[in-house]
């Protein structure tokens, strides 16, 4: 958190109760703006849901092409993985 997060949490916590109730709702509702691409999704599974769609059966939409380049990229990030030797520089876990 940067030092002017800090002091306006400080700040806050000075308030009475309701003040900071009103404070952490407002904040809610900035949070809370419409997502097209979501709002997208969940109607197009809701008329899947209903039947007015149709949905692609998984032996027509995924090929064996499709499986092999997804195995295939799947192996490939195991291997970067492996290769870089991750090691945390902080936390428990750290040397």
């Amino acid at each position: 958190m940067s030092m002017s997060a800090k002091e306006l949490l400080a700040s806050a916590l000075e308030l009475t109760p309701a003040e900071r109730f009103e404070l952490g709702d407002e904040f809610l509702h900035s949070l809370d703006r419409p997502a097209p691409e979501l709002d997208r999704v969940w109607n197009g599974l809701a008329a899947n849901r209903r039947g007015e769609v149709q949905g692609t059966p998984a032996k027509d939409g995924w090929t064996s092409s499709n499986a092999c380049g997804v195995l295939a990229r799947r192996e490939s990030r195991v291997r970067e993985r492996r290769a870089s030797r991750w090691r945390p520089t902080s936390g428990p876990l750290a040397r």
